[in-house]
């Protein structure tokens, strides 16, 4: 057996600028993992390519995709993360048509300017503007609400015209629940940057856009403690099978009032950032469904010489 890593090669293998998104410190400890254990010469060899590799053989090849959703490649059944639910994942509307038609609470959203304009906006709701529907970390959202752009947008006409609107989730909390194969493996919290975090990258807080580059980032340790816990995990589940996505990491809105808590969630990550515990996480468990891939072939082999 082989593993395959797939992913787009943004940059050279020992540049400062690899993002934590990029999956190569994760390819490592995957690869490092095998290389180290009982099963080495069984999983075999462990190693990166992408779309713009020329074809390859993926014969006896278990494909891991790390966030491609390009189709110009035709992959092995034996692929997580296929990259046409990629794509459907990333692409902001797609995914929230197909979450809502999935019975789970997300966002309110539209394609319809009208409806945003004079539902939301002019009723006094922020509402999201998005001119970029596969964007990340807040990329191409305008936040647009009556008490500071009255006079800019007082007309139907002057209102952005987007490819997506959504009305603003009040919230207290937002995590990130990451998810594989049906099973919740890790969960994340997002707080604020120290002061001194925030000057030193020059990063302007925004409480809006929960971002890194508006001063937020992903906790693992001390979560805040959550009544709705348990039914947050199955939507989580539900909202990645749904996809059809082996894996991915779910962005979770919580506005908590007392013992009273509501949730959306809102987005879900095929490539997510990974480091420190996250990292080791992943590592194991994507090297543990390697070794029962191996066990599996080894009884079936097993199974047909007795016969």
């Amino acid at each position: 057996m082989k593993v395959c890593f797939y992913k787009h090669r943004l940059y050279a293998k020992n540049s400062a600028n690899i993002r934590k998104d990029d999956g190569y410190d994760l390819f490592n400890k995957i690869r490092t993992k095998i290389i180290l254990s009982d099963m080495r010469k069984e999983i075999g060899r462990c190693y990166l390519a992408g779309p713009q590799d020329v074809p390859r053989d993926f014969n006896n090849t278990v494909v891991i995709n790390w966030g491609v959703s390009d189709n110009n490649v035709t992959l092995p059944r034996a692929t997580l993360n296929y990259p046409v639910y990629v794509k459907n994942a990333v692409h902001k509307l797609t995914c929230l048509h197909i979450l809502s038609n999935s019975d789970l609470n997300m966002p309110s959203y539209t394609v319809d300017k009208e409806v945003a304009y004079q539902d939301w906006f002019l009723k006094g709701k922020t509402v999201l503007a998005r001119s970029i529907v596969s964007g990340s970390g807040g990329e191409g959202i305008e936040i647009i609400n009556k008490k500071t752009h009255s006079e800019k947008y007082n007309s139907l006409e002057t209102f952005p015209n987007v490819k997506l609107y959504s009305k603003y989730f009040q919230k207290t909390h937002e995590y990130r629940v990451h998810v594989f194969n049906g099973k919740v493996i890790h969960w994340q919290q997002k707080r604020k940057m120290s002061q001194e975090k925030l000057q030193e990258y020059g990063f302007v807080y925004n409480k809006m856009i929960r971002s890194y580059n508006n001063g937020w980032v992903f906790c693992t340790d001390n979560l805040d403690e959550l009544i709705s816990k348990n039914q947050i995990e199955l939507n989580c589940i539900n909202a990645v099978g749904n996809l059809g996505l082996d894996f991915g990491a779910v962005d979770v809105l919580v506005n908590k009032v007392r013992d009273i808590e509501t949730s959306a969630i809102c987005e879900i990550n095929t490539a997510p950032g990974l480091e420190g515990t996250t990292l080791e996480v992943y590592a194991e468990t994507f090297y543990k469904f390697l070794c029962t891939i191996v066990e599996k072939q080894s009884s079936l082999i097993s199974s047909t010489e007795v016969v």
